[in-house]
């Protein structure tokens, strides 16, 4: 693969990152109720989910989609649950000042639901059968090809995901107050319970 090939599929993951979806919302809603650094770890989890499909795309996601279909619809609905737990964790959640984290989610449960929400999208899988097979050989690539495309797709889709929660986090800054904090907590609750709907109705 040239350099010109590599910005292609960079360009290419920002594109499809830009598209609002449900990774988008759960990290906007995050950033949004517990700031920019905890929605990171939501960005974290969703780069590793890719680097997995990244892997098993190359190695056969057509045949591990295939025989283990029950298992990505069992992860589906796993991650509907968790995200309804979220929104009514967030709906409830008392007002705080900057400072207090006792409320927060920690950064391993925000990192479980960044992987989940990338595995239970069927439009990720639906992406890396029809894209990556159409944009490169898949059976020659080098070593060092295979390495190079895990890391630039995670970070190229990190990239724009991260714009996502700094503009959200900006705009928390902005609304201090605890009446403000308050509305915050609740859009956040509303986004993630869209979030678990999004993720219902797609199949």
């Amino acid at each position: 693969m040239s350099y010109i090939d590599y910005f292609g599929l960079s360009l290419s993951i920002m594109l499809l990152g830009i598209s609002p979806g449900p990774a988008a919302f759960a990290i906007i809603s995050r950033s949004l109720s517990d700031g920019f650094k905890k929605s990171l770890f939501i960005i974290y989890g969703i780069m590793f989910a890719h680097i997995i499909y990244v892997l098993v795309t190359i190695f056969g996601l057509e045949y591990i989609s295939n025989e283990f279909k029950q298992f990505f619809i069992l992860v589906k609905y796993m991650s509907i649950v968790y995200l309804l737990y979220l929104s009514y964790k967030l709906w409830n959640k008392k007002m705080k000042h900057k400072d207090d984290e006792h409320n927060q989610v920690s950064n391993k449960m925000n990192f479980l639901a960044g992987s989940m929400i990338a595995f239970s999208n069927p439009k990720a899988i639906v992406f890396y059968l029809g894209f990556l097979p159409a944009f490169m050989d898949l059976n020659n690539l080098l070593l060092k090809e295979i390495v190079y495309i895990t890391i630039i797709i995670p970070i190229s889709l990190a990239s724009v995901l991260i714009l996502y929660a700094y503009v959200a986090a900006r705009a928390k800054k902005m609304m201090q107050n605890d009446s403000s904090i308050l509305l915050l907590n609740r859009i956040s609750s509303i986004v993630m319970f869209i979030v678990a709907l999004i993720l219902i109705f797609t199949n």
